[in-house]
Order: C-alpha cells, then sequence, then structure tokens
C-alpha cells in the first residue's frame, strides 16, 4: 500500500511540473496603493508659492481618491502569457496583445474606426508594473465667491510624475502663479501610484 501510495504521488508530481515547464504565464495581483509627489502652492501678494508639505497629510485633500482606487483594485488581478496580458478588474475583464518599450507597457487597441494602436498602460514588465493616476485640485476665490476645482490630467498618463507647469495648463482659472494673488487661491496635486506585483 505505502508503495502504491508512493507512486501515485510521484506520477502527480511529475506531471504537476511537467505542466509548469510548459506554462510561461506570470501571475500578478494588486498590492498597494499609495500617494507620491503631493505638491502644494497658496496664492500671495507676489503669486503662488510652493508650500513645505513634510508635515501635511496628502490624505487630507486626496483620501476619496485613495479609498476609491484601493476598493476598486482590492481584488484586480492581471496575467502575462505570451504575448498577451489578461486584466482581471472585478466585473471587468480584458486580454490584449502588449508590447514593452522603455520601462512602459502597451497594449494594443482598437478605435471605434477599426484602427489598432498601442496605448500606454503602466510603468514596468510583466514581473510587476504600476498604474498611475494623477489627480488635482484648486481653490480659488474671486470677487467673495470660493470655488473648488477638480483639475484633470486625462493626457498625462505616461508621465511618472507631473508639475505646477501641468496643473496650470488644465486649470480653468489660473493661467499662471502670477494669477494666484489671494491668499485663498492654493493648487494642490498628486500622483496615486498602484503596485501590481
Amino acid at each position: 500500500m505505502k508503495k502504491c501510495l508512493s507512486l501515485i504521488l510521484s506520477i502527480v508530481l511529475l506531471s504537476l511540473a511537467s505542466c509548469s515547464d510548459n506554462d510561461d504565464t506570470v501571475w500578478l495581483s494588486y498590492k498597494e496603493t499609495k500617494i507620491a509627489n503631493f505638491k502644494m502652492y497658496v496664492g500671495s501678494e507676489n503669486g503662488g508659492v510652493e508650500v513645505n508639505t513634510a508635515n501635511i497629510d496628502p490624505k487630507r485633500y486626496f483620501r476619496y481618491e485613495l479609498n476609491s482606487i484601493d476598493e476598486r483594485l482590492k481584488d484586480a488581478s492581471c496575467s502575462f502569457s505570451g504575448n498577451k496580458i489578461t486584466d482581471n478588474f472585478g466585473d471587468l475583464y480584458s486580454s490584449a496583445k502588449y508590447k514593452i518599450t522603455d520601462n512602459k507597457i502597451y497594449i494594443l487597441e482598437q478605435n471605434k474606426y477599426g484602427e489598432t494602436y498601442w496605448a500606454f498602460y503602466a510603468f514596468g514588465h510583466p514581473d510587476g508594473f504600476k498604474r498611475l493616476t494623477h489627480y488635482g485640485y484648486q481653490y480659488q476665490t474671486k470677487e467673495n465667491v470660493y470655488t473648488l476645482t477638480f483639475l484633470h490630467f486625462d493626457y498625462y498618463e505616461e508621465l511618472e510624475t507631473i508639475n505646477i507647469n501641468d496643473a496650470i495648463e488644465v486649470s480653468y482659472d489660473f493661467d499662471s502663479l502670477d494669477e494666484m494673488t489671494s491668499i485663498t487661491d492654493t493648487i494642490v496635486f498628486c500622483t496615486i501610484e498602484s503596485y501590481f506585483r
């Protein structure tokens, strides 16, 4: 009986080993999200100036975004097999060809006209990558009216970091730091990094 169990166990282990030799699939799962590149600029008589954010918790401004991404990705996974990447983001499941150029992963997509193109996906390689999302807000007081506006960085996904010039470019109310003359004028922005390993 002991010899029979040993033989069965050996056969099972050999078959598992032979299966894994033929499978080049790399499996990754979502690990963590963190805030990077947190910056703040406030108005003054001479225009906007950068604030030292070392003692400011960025979650004070970006808690919702951080929690939203973390919740959306908590069960996310991804696999690379051959030249294909397969995503599993909860309800969303997709598969596409991929390529890597300069430490950036691109996937082959198709537009509404049926034309294919390489779309940016993430920074990294099949053994681990990070997806980035840039967020920002501007606060402005004009004629005693205080407004809060979300800054849209939709076309900045291939940048690992953004700076004040990028924030000014997407700003609705400020064309330059010189225009931030009220002490309540504020621009805050950051990059939220989501890691898969």
